[in-house]
């Protein structure tokens, strides 16, 4: 890589850094509750474990904690930074 080259490729990581840190703190609880409510198992004649978003959002941090919440984001971080490849 010639200076030019290497000078963009760490302006974007870092920009991809950030950006994605920013979006995936901001917006992992609710992916987290979003994907909990798509995935609990309802069967015929009994009661769901979440009856709402909110429902569910108080159970987790009541159950698990409120950190719990931001399960799973080191992950999507670390899928996030790297940023686009444009060669």
């Amino acid at each position: 890589l010639d200076a030019d080259q290497n000078t963009r490729f760490w302006h974007s990581f870092a920009a991809g850094g950030v950006a994605g840190g920013v979006n995936v703190y901001v917006n992992n609880f609710a992916d987290v509750v979003k994907t909990r409510m798509q995935n609990q198992k309802v069967l015929p004649g009994e009661q769901p474990m979440y009856s709402s978003s909110l429902d569910c959002l108080r159970k987790i941090v009541r159950n698990e904690g409120f950190l719990s919440l931001w399960n799973g984001s080191t992950a999507r971080v670390a899928r996030l930074i790297p940023g686009p490849q444009d060669e």
